[in-house]
């Protein structure tokens, strides 16, 4: 999970797969989303999420068609690139 603030914006939490499925797991993940802050997952996550039918995975769906959890695409695409060639495509669109 990552923190991006501009100034006069709103603080952005980018989330990986794993910490969403661990808050979900912990019935903790619509308390922390109840914050003020912009929540969102990479296209790569929320795919990584789809694939999934286990509880936790559905309970993010829902939270992604409600969007409470927005589906956003990184602009640092060169960086996004140069991680995937280490991690893989959900963890480099998080990061970037």
């Amino acid at each position: 999970m990552s923190r991006l603030k501009s100034p006069g914006d709103s603080v952005q939490v980018v989330f990986n797969t794993s910490p969403l499925v661990f808050l979900a797991k912990l019935d903790y993940l619509e308390v922390f989303l109840d914050d003020e802050m912009v929540f969102w997952v990479p296209p790569a996550v929320a795919a990584e999420l789809t694939a999934k039918t286990d509880a936790a995975s559905e309970k993010i769906q829902q939270l992604m068609s409600l969007e409470r959890l927005q589906v956003r695409q990184s602009c640092l695409s060169s960086l996004r690139n140069g991680l995937q060639r280490k991690l893989g495509s959900g963890e480099s669109e998080a990061i970037a």
